[in-house]
């Protein structure tokens, strides 16, 4: 929608750099110019030489090949040139032409259902579970504008822009370690290393305790 606006807007120029390469990924930056307003905007990125892979054992990180580093950059390069884009055209223009375009794709939703199933076995690949969906949501009664959303997430967790941990929580809880306490190991200390324990005073009998007066 972005590039879209731009084009109706006419008057914006951008370009995309590769400014270093480095041994972690490769440092990419856009920039937008508006010369009729002299606005322009810039931003910068690290993109890493990782991937995503899917195994038998679940999802893996893998070094990217020189195709797929590709892939990886002109997807990042659009979600920021995006980003500029966005901060340099006027507000009311990408407000209006936003909500047109949601009520597009809510009016596109004919079975609100097939489509919660469909998100809930997508994302359970990724091992998102239901609760954590609906967590996110704060409740469990999907809307046509809920689907819109979980469809934009989905979409940008599986082109890296994100991770699932930047969407839901995974954390998990921390356990206390198990003792280590070897008792074959134990040894008996000096009597100067330990306090006395003095016995306690022996409780008198009420029935047969003499009172003073």
């Amino acid at each position: 929608m972005a590039r879209a606006l731009a084009q109706i807007y006419d008057n914006l120029y951008w370009e995309t750099t590769i400014v270093k390469e480095t041994e972690d990924g490769v440092i990419i930056a856009v920039s937008v110019w508006d010369p009729e307003t002299n606005k322009s905007a810039k931003a910068e990125d690290l993109v890493k030489r990782l991937v995503q892979k899917k195994t038998d054992k679940g999802t893996i990180w893998v070094t990217a090949d020189e195709m797929r580093m590709r892939e990886v950059i002109n997807r990042r390069a659009a979600f920021l040139l995006r980003n500029c884009l966005f901060s340099i055209l006027p507000p009311d223009l990408v407000e209006d032409v936003g909500a047109q375009c949601l009520q597009t794709l809510k009016s596109e939703i004919k079975d609100p259902e097939g489509e919660k199933k469909r998100l809930l076995l997508e994302f359970g690949k990724l091992g998102v579970t239901v609760d954590m969906l609906n967590e996110y949501l704060g409740h469990d009664k999907w809307t046509a504008d809920d689907i819109l959303e979980m469809k934009g997430v989905l979409i940008t967790i599986n082109e890296g822009q994100m991770s699932v941990g930047d969407y839901f929580n995974q954390k998990k809880k921390e356990e206390p370690e198990p003792g280590n306490l070897d008792i074959g190991k134990m040894q008996a200390g000096s009597p100067e290393e330990h306090q006395s324990i003095k016995e306690p005073a022996a409780k008198k009998d009420l029935k047969t305790a003499k009172t003073p007066f």
